[in-house]
């Protein structure tokens, strides 16, 4: 463990290991504090199984130096009751380590740290004040607390949804997702990647990782595979509704992996001649999806990005530089510019070429 004299706790809702994108940001987040010397405790609720933190580090394949306990998780009343007890249980067991601050992205932890007169970090991909207005007042009141330090956001868009409403901007930090390098080292071509997934070389193939649920845009990704058979669609991830793996499995063109560990992703991502975000207004109306995190591995595949012309990613993408960008229109349309982006060889190096430049400074040690 670290000899910092600074401690710090970081209180999680969830359990480890998981597919959920929640897992994989809070671990990097820790992971990364603890490389910059900082003498932190990830307290997690516990899963089907214990973990102590090496068996969870394999897994993910990363490495880190931290803390780590499992509480036993509570179901009683369902998930939202679970949300506010845990934190409760881990600043009680997280008392013997007389903690400075407490992070989280749970915000009653953050509460709770406050009431009981310890120092908060609040970390939040969604833009609250702008999809609940009400929640301004509140959120005010929270920043105007002695004990609460600030908070973290992973996207321009969501802190500018904050500073919009008046909270002192000094309290506000842009800190953005990344990926992890080791993964991406050595990089493969399309050929090599194919040839060691076992996939097809007849056809051009545009990919996409990530949970398959409809409020992620998988109608629309699905609409344009139907609309495009002379393209292999390469869908890697989990969840999704019945209905949809109904149509996944109705289309002969679309390749189903389910879930991968973040370590083995890479080779999925070098396999595509373009990678995809569903261009959809659906994930950014639910709010679950704000400058989705799966946009850092794909920048460091050097693989031209697909994406729709969105607020929260356009301070990372940029239209014939490192993404294709396309409008919030008929997917007769996107189709059609997608066939002609995947038919143009030299716009598909030249936009691959611009996404892994614009990678470099996006890691989780950055």
């Amino acid at each position: 463990m670290s000899d910092s004299s600074f401690r710090l706790t970081y209180v999680y809702d969830g359990f480890f290991p998981s597919s959920g994108a929640d897992a994989w940001q809070v671990l990097n987040t820790v992971c990364a504090l603890s490389k910059l010397g900082v003498n932190i405790h990830l307290v997690a609720c516990k899963g089907e199984q214990t973990n102590d933190r090496q068996g969870i580090l394999e897994h993910y394949g990363i490495e880190g130096d931290f803390e780590f306990t499992e509480l036993p998780a509570s179901h009683f009343l369902g998930r939202s009751f679970s949300k506010l007890r845990h934190p409760l249980k881990a600043l009680w067991q997280d008392s013997r380590f007389e903690t400075d601050v407490v992070y989280s992205r749970n915000l009653p932890a953050v509460l709770a740290a406050i009431a009981l007169k310890k120092f908060a970090v609040y970390d939040t991909y969604r833009p609250w004040p702008t999809q609940i207005p009400l929640s301004r007042y509140f959120f005010q009141r929270v920043f105007r607390q002695k004990k609460m330090l600030g908070a973290f956001f992973h996207s321009n868009h969501t802190q500018k949804s904050f500073i919009d409403v008046g909270i002192n901007e000094d309290k506000l930090c842009l800190a953005h997702n990344g990926y992890n390098k080791e993964f991406f080292t050595p990089s493969l071509n399309t050929m090599e990647a194919r040839r060691k997934l076992k996939l097809s070389f007849e056809k051009p193939m545009i990919g996409y990782t990530g949970r398959l649920d409809l409020e992620k845009g998988t109608k629309r990704l699905l609409d344009l595979a139907k609309l495009l058979p002379e393209v292999n669609f390469l869908l890697v991830g989990g969840g999704g509704e019945s209905q949809v793996k109904e149509r996944i499995d109705a289309l002969e063109n679309v390749v189903y992996f389910s879930w991968q560990s973040p370590c083995d992703i890479a080779t999925f991502l070098f396999a595509c001649d373009a990678l995809i975000i569903p261009p959809s207004k659906t994930p950014l109306a639910h709010g679950n999806t704000v400058l989705p995190m799966k946009l850092f591995p794909y920048l460091a595949s050097g693989r031209p990005i697909v994406a729709p012309n969105s607020p929260d990613t356009a301070e990372l993408l940029k239209h014939n530089v490192n993404a294709y960008l396309l409008e919030h229109e008929s997917v007769e349309s996107q189709a059609k510019k997608i066939k002609t982006l995947l038919g143009d060889t030299n716009l598909l190096t030249k936009i691959g070429e611009g996404a892994l430049r614009s990678s470099e400074a996006l890691t989780w040690e950055d």
